[in-house]
């Protein structure tokens, strides 16, 4: 079979970088496959041009768009990789990022994607980032920007039973977001607003810990947290939020405020958003009477 003289000109090539692929493969990472439609290769510039339905994988990590340039080094080794038009990034198969663009560092091992990026983790979903990047040497997805964030809970509230008042997501908005797949961790710094159909969750820095199926089974909030519902509100340093026993403890100088009344000076404050009580311990409470005057009774 005689084939025209760039696509053997091509295949020379493939076949001269796969064995040099192969012959380092146990000294390195396995070699990156790419699939395409259409495919140029600018001899001189080192630049590969695939383009319509294009697919770049290896072991782990897919990578899909409509078109994709890679750049070589002298050695014809894969340096980066540009690529535009509905760009999907796959990870294991549970994790997910688009966007419109995306440019992937393989000397560095880092995808970056920008253009309205999104991300899917299970259940789970984000958006509204100027750019998501996934730093695969270390299984850590970041979202850069205020991020908008919907996390789905474990499926029992309370003693284990289903709670069918209880929401099954919660919102979490952050200005910058870090996610450790090894971990299942999920860390939210900036301005956090974690926003429950019951009550809003504002503190500094949210971390959420996940099952192996990607849904919440507890949150720490640390640094001024707040807790509010209509005219009730708690404050404290510190907040963890147990979302099997839905309860939110408050710890780290707690104080608590309905209306013009006010708690201080206790251990603890526990919330039960099922329930709308409040539990406190070791506090002392303000508590105005129903007189004219502004007197109040501190017992």
């Amino acid at each position: 079979m005689k084939y025209p003289g760039h696509l053997c000109l091509f295949l020379a090539l493939a076949t001269a970088v796969c064995q040099a692929q192969a012959a380092d493969e146990k000294f390195g990472p396995p070699p990156i496959e790419v699939r395409s439609e259409t495919m140029d290769f600018d001899l001189q510039a080192q630049r590969c041009d695939y383009a319509g339905n294009v697919e770049v994988t290896d072991e782990k990590f897919t990578l899909r768009a409509d078109r994709v340039t890679a750049f070589l080094d002298e050695d014809s080794q894969i340096t980066n990789i540009e690529a535009e038009g509905n760009v999907v990034i796959l990870q294991d198969n549970d994790k997910q990022a688009t966007g419109n663009r995306a440019i992937y560092d393989a000397i560095e091992n880092i995808a970056t994607i920008y253009d309205d990026p999104k991300m899917t983790f299970g259940e789970n979903s984000a958006a509204g980032a100027t750019r998501i990047v996934f730093d695969r040497n270390n299984n850590l997805f970041k979202a850069i920007g205020r991020t908008t964030w919907t996390v789905r809970h474990t499926a029992t509230r309370g003693e284990g039973t289903a709670d069918p008042v209880a929401p099954v997501t919660t919102t979490i908005v952050a200005d910058d977001t870090d996610f450790d797949m090894v971990e299942k961790i999920c860390t939210f710094i900036g301005d956090v607003q974690v926003k429950d159909t019951r009550f809003n969750l504002a503190n500094e820095t949210t971390v959420a810990h996940m099952d192996d199926e990607f849904q919440v089974k507890h949150i720490v909030c640390t640094g001024s947290v707040v807790i509010s519902l209509d005219e009730k509100k708690a404050t404290s340093g510190r907040a963890v939020y147990d979302v099997d026993d839905d309860e939110i403890t408050l710890t780290e100088e707690p104080e608590v405020f309905f209306g013009k009344n006010h708690g201080t000076g206790g251990t603890l404050v526990v919330y039960h958003p099922k329930t709308g009580k409040f539990h406190s311990r070791d506090m002392t409470w303000s508590i105005y009477r129903t007189a004219g005057d502004e007197r109040f009774l501190d017992p």
